[in-house]
């Protein structure tokens, strides 16, 4: 069966791998490197253990094509598939729930990106999901009702109800739904943080 690509848009953390101990290790790994912002899926060609040595160094990395033409040949040779762009997020913002809500992957792509961007609010802190997530959160899918959202209440009560969506007060979550909330919060870390809900 064929792999089948989504281009997305990834941050040098979200590309960088944890340590690889060795090249038994990789089986289930997604084996990633960038050149010159384009990001390239190289997990095929690593399936020989000695190309996965070769290219160890640079997993992870935005390379210079200039200075690693063969790495570059190599990947052209083995059929590595572009999987998406290198960018680095706006950091620091801060937006109102009116000016979050205008983020919901409709408006104009930024340059160097794939998808436009995509704010979702956790406990005061805005997460740009379209960095690995636009194919949950995009118009087109389910979760797309949270997109441009503060969503610490529906989250904490695992609701899609629009009310739950709608209400911003954490006050009156129970113990439990606060913890539901910090696991979200915890599993959202794979999100660049872009600032806070004021």
């Amino acid at each position: 069966m064929q792999k089948i690509y989504i281009m997305r848009d990834y941050t040098l953390k979200q590309l960088s791998l944890k340590e690889i101990l060795n090249w038994s290790d990789t089986i289930c790994e997604e084996l990633l490197i960038s050149f010159e912002n384009d990001v390239y899926d190289i997990t095929k060609l690593c399936k020989d253990e000695m190309k996965y040595n070769n290219l160890k160094p640079y997993f992870g990395k935005n390379l210079l094509i200039n200075e690693n033409k063969e790495i570059m040949e190599e990947l052209k040779n083995n059929d590595c598939k572009k999987v998406g762009k290198l960018s680095e997020p706006k950091k620091g913002l801060r937006l109102t729930r009116e000016e979050l809500s205008k983020y919901i992957g409709n408006g104009e792509i930024p340059e160097g990106r794939v998808h436009p961007p995509i704010y979702v609010c956790l406990r005061g802190k805005i997460y740009d999901v379209s960095y690995g997530g636009y194919h949950f959160y995009n118009d087109k899918c389910q979760y797309h009702l949270f997109s441009g959202k503060d969503v610490s209440v529906a989250f904490a009560k695992m609701s899609f109800h629009k009310e739950d969506i709608n209400n911003n007060d954490i006050s009156t979550l129970s113990h439990a739904e606060l913890k539901c909330l910090d696991n979200w919060i915890k599993s959202y870390e794979k999100y660049p943080i872009v600032g806070d809900l004021i």
